[in-house]
């Protein structure tokens, strides 16, 4: 087999085209991936950074956290469709909150600690 009857077999194989799949216009992306990425991100976010009491605990935190998270794997699963700009601030959003939350969680367990002593002291 010659080398032009492998690319009209691999033409007609593939749907009719030999180029190379193109890259995604900035035209083509979708602005709802993007405000829905960045939306979900700002709302984890703000939910994220909340403060937290010994009585109440820090469900609403972790949850806040969980949806930066998982705007950062949309951004990602999306990348055809979102910016590069907004896929960076989706996971910065996710890191800032996963910090800000295990930083709260390590307070609160000094705070524990520290009522637990008063009162073991008596």
């Amino acid at each position: 087999m010659t080398l032009a009857n492998k690319a009209a077999d691999r033409h007609w194989a593939d749907g009719g085209s030999t180029q190379p799949a193109r890259r995604v216009a900035a035209a083509e992306r979708s602005p709802v991936a993007t405000v829905a990425v960045i939306a979900a991100s700002a709302i984890g976010l703000i939910m994220a950074m909340q403060s937290a009491s010994l009585l109440t605990g820090t469900s609403t935190q972790w949850t806040g956290a969980a949806i930066c998270v998982a705007a950062g794997v949309g951004a990602y699963v999306l990348r055809s469709s979102v910016p590069r700009a907004a896929r960076v601030i989706a996971v910065l959003a996710a890191i800032v909150a996963l910090g800000s939350v295990a930083y709260l969680e390590s307070q609160m367990a000094d705070k524990r600690e520290e009522i637990g002593n008063l009162f073991s002291t008596y």
